[in-house]
């Protein structure tokens, strides 16, 4: 977590080893911190959706 000068606090998930669990692992973490402002995916989070199922993940996660 990076909290910048302005207030703001950026978060980078490294793994948590399947790619919707990074957004499930934080939720209650940027609850408690207040709105999420945006959300960005990695190359490793995309790469790592294998089913169709996955992609509906995805879409929820962004969405959320």
């Amino acid at each position: 977590m990076t909290v910048k000068p302005d207030g703001t606090i950026e978060e980078q998930i490294i793994s948590t080893g399947h790619s919707f669990n990074c957004v499930k692992t934080t939720t209650e973490l940027e609850q408690s911190l207040g709105e999420v402002s945006d959300r960005q995916l990695t190359d490793d989070y995309l790469q790592s959706l294998d089913t169709e199922s996955d992609y509906v993940q995805m879409f929820e996660d962004l969405t959320e």
